[in-house]
């Protein structure tokens, strides 16, 4: 961790300030590297959270909204790419901005750029909705892709669980959530320094379907690229199906800043954390389009179904391959598991240390004494679980469907996304009102054209979605069936309608809006002599807080 010999108060909440002349960072530091993350470390983690999972679990969906057809397909992965890839390269810069605290992440980079109300609505929403959101739903995930090993729960395309209640599956779920919660706050720099060597083994199951998948295209004549569309697919070409897969997608692309809120823990954070952030999302970028085009020869969108139509007469060689497909699923899923519990306490600790989280105050005094400096944001992040697996869990289990905490996944993706364009934005509007100094930001060749590209598809997709999907459709027919969320569980006789769908879509995009005020409000009635400026207050001027590179 850097040590800070002496330190310099920044005025960032001014704007107006004429008379302070931009500051650079004159700081002198001694930094440790000792037990710190790497390059290679830091890629690792992105990767381990990124990759893998998406391209097995939704490209099926991305199949079926498409109609298989090959151009629809690859447009819907070509767009989001282009998306992802501009906002990442955006962050390569926006992420050098030095904040208060080492791991604020995104909140603290929102502070700088869009100013103090913005960057305290997201240290608020960051550990609450969207971190806990992805620990809550991916632990659920894996806990299904561990069922999934077991032959007898799969069917002949996608797996499909049919033999087991999901109160087995809430119950193995939630326990997988509280022991990697336990494991960060026991050993945080073990579990990440884990994904170094969880990473490369995603890599496996992939060049598995890349070689069997070329292969299968040999044998059929082509797949969907040749296709004669007797079977359930069309292969009618829609824009609205292009439309309807980027959300599914952009999961597969999401938490591309995990490293940025662990930074404390990355060796020269200020050169690694962008490198790492662009490095990683072209290589998944690259190996999910090989894949997709591998699956798109075979005729197969999704790895189970390729293995049934290679070896639909050899049910050993089969079984086996399903099996060990499952298996390495499961351990792309712990990878993910792992580091986003790692970046939920994290952040959540982030958020009790600077005070903006109801309870800051009641965690420290817990933590009083105790060595692990991560104690109040474990102690927090587990209350903060178990609210997700204590109602939308548990309404899950009742009506024994995965697509709402499926769904709720994908509502997070799309209200982040969201953020990422605006903050996107701002840093193009910053360099012309230098909000943040010139003297502190290092300036990337490229940054405008990229950050217009993302932050403009950061826009489109959540809007096409708010007001096509959830608004129009529903209007249009309420009670038809929504199966677009969904993974292994077998959902029929249980498929919820559009209503509920929005229903559930629009109470998740407004808790997430509001929380960050009830936290305020919670604060305010709790505290008489909170100093802070509250989200409903103008940030004072000339507030001088000190900002650690």
């Amino acid at each position: 961790m850097a040590k800070l010999k002496t330190t310099r108060a920044t005025s960032f909440n001014n704007t107006n300030d004429k008379q302070s002349k931009p500051v650079g960072p004159t700081v002198k530091m001694k930094t440790e590297t000792a037990g710190k993350i790497g390059l290679f470390g830091a890629i690792s983690i992105i990767i381990g959270t990124v990759f893998g999972v998406g391209i097995f679990l939704k490209n099926e969906s991305v199949f079926r909204s498409n109609n298989a057809n090959p151009l629809g397909v690859l447009l819907s992965w070509g767009i989001v790419f282009i998306i992802a890839f501009a906002t990442a390269f955006s962050y390569g810069e926006i992420t050098r901005v030095r904040t208060k605290t080492a791991n604020s992440g995104l909140a603290g980079w929102s502070e700088r750029y869009v100013g103090y109300n913005f960057g305290r609505f997201l240290k608020i929403t960051y550990p609450f909705f969207y971190y806990s959101i992805y620990t809550f739903a991916l632990s659920l995930f894996f806990a299904e892709g561990v069922l999934c090993i077991n032959p007898n729960f799969i069917g002949e395309g996608m797996p499909s669980i049919t033999n087991q209640s999901l109160w087995l599956l809430w119950g193995v779920g939630f326990g997988i959530a509280l022991i990697m919660l336990l494991s960060n706050w026991l050993n945080s720099f073990a579990v990440q320094k884990s994904m170094s060597f969880i990473s490369p083994i995603k890599f496996i199951p992939v060049i598995m379907v890349i070689i069997f998948g070329v292969w299968g295209g040999v044998k059929n004549g082509g797949g969907y690229f040749t296709p004669s569309y007797e079977g359930e697919y069309s292969g009618k070409f829609t824009i609205f199906g292009v439309f309807d897969s980027l959300p599914a997608i952009m999961f597969a692309f999401d938490s591309f800043l995990i490293v940025g809120n662990i930074s404390s823990n990355v060796k020269n954070p200020t050169k690694n954390v962008p490198i790492s952030i662009i490095v990683s999302m072209v290589i998944s970028g690259v190996f999910y389009f090989i894949v997709t085009i591998s699956q798109l020869l075979c005729g197969c969108g999704n790895p189970y179904s390729l293995f049934n139509t290679l070896f639909k007469d050899q049910e050993t060689l089969k079984t086996t391959f399903k099996i060990i497909i499952s298996i390495f699923l499961a351990i792309s899923l712990f990878g993910c598991v792992t580091s986003l519990s790692s970046a939920l306490t994290n952040t959540t600790q982030s958020a009790i240390d600077e005070e903006v989280i109801i309870g800051s105050r009641v965690m420290k005094k817990i933590a009083n004494g105790s060595k692990n400096k991560l104690t109040g944001g474990f102690i927090m992040s587990i209350i903060i679980v178990s609210f997700w697996f204590f109602t939308f869990g548990i309404i899950s289990a009742i009506l024994n469907t995965d697509q709402i905490f499926d769904g709720l996944s994908n509502i997070a993706v799309v209200l982040m996304f969201t953020i990422y364009g605006f903050v996107t934005f701002m840093s193009i509007i910053n360099r012309f009102t230098q909000r943040v100094p010139k003297t502190e930001v290092s300036y990337q060749k490229g940054q405008v054209p990229f950050a217009i590209i993302g932050a403009l598809g950061c826009f489109a997709v959540p809007l096409y979605q708010m007001i096509y999907v959830f608004i129009i459709q529903v209007a249009e027919d309420p009670f038809k069936e929504y199966t677009t969320w969904g993974l292994f569980w077998d959902i029929h006789g249980h498929e919820i309608n559009r209503l509920i769908a929005s229903c559930i879509f629009w109470s998740g995009t407004i808790l997430f809006i509001a929380w960050p005020f009830i936290n305020d409000l919670l604060i305010k009635a709790t505290n008489k002599n909170y100093s802070q400026t509250l989200l409903w207050e103008k940030a004072k001027v000339n507030k001088n807080i000190e900002i650690r590179k």
